[in-house]
């Protein structure tokens, strides 16, 4: 493919994703700011370098998304611990299903209640409730059982629950 071709079909497919992107970005870095812009901008460079093997057909936004995550990661391996590991993202404890989150809750509250949340929680809430990636692409993207992502996905839930209101506890 040539490269005008190649940057031509990159801005159609890929660039259309990046306020979502970038929403996802400050979500990880906890806020807009320098973090999350360069972040952002490292998964712009990463998809470039890497878009020959994006599939035809396949979902470029969760590509994109999963880009950041990964790009997330490697920042935090370097400084010594990765906020999205197994590990980590199994350290929470088991909690039972969470009611749903009331959509009248005014964006700063939201947006500081997700800012609060571990990264892993954060990740996971923004891909699959906010940019609406399944569950299963999620699974397929970091390698993980999609019944472990909708297990990590209830307990973000819960912890968004308790971040909006301090005095809720889980039922038992």
């Amino acid at each position: 493919m040539r490269d005008r071709e190649r940057l031509e079909d990159f801005e159609r497919v890929a660039l259309p994703h990046l306020p979502s992107v970038a929403f996802l970005a400050e979500r990880l870095c906890g806020g807009p700011g320098a973090d999350a812009d360069d972040l952002a901008q490292e998964t712009v460079l990463r998809a470039w370098a890497s878009f020959d093997r994006l599939r035809p057909g396949s979902d470029a936004k969760a590509w994109m998304l999963t880009i950041a995550l990964n790009a997330f990661r490697d920042r935090a391996r370097k400084r010594g611990r990765d906020p999205l590991s197994l590990e980590t993202l199994g350290a929470e404890p088991a909690l039972p299903a969470p009611e749903p989150v009331s959509l009248e809750i005014g964006d700063a509250r939201l947006r500081q209640a997700l800012d609060a949340l571990p990264p892993s929680s954060r990740a996971i809430l923004t891909l699959a409730v906010i940019e609406g990636v399944s569950c299963a692409e999620i699974a397929r993207s970091w390698g993980i059982p999609e019944g472990t992502i909708r297990s990590l996905l209830s307990r973000a839930k819960a912890g968004l629950r308790r971040a909006l209101d301090p005095g809720s506890r889980p039922s038992s």
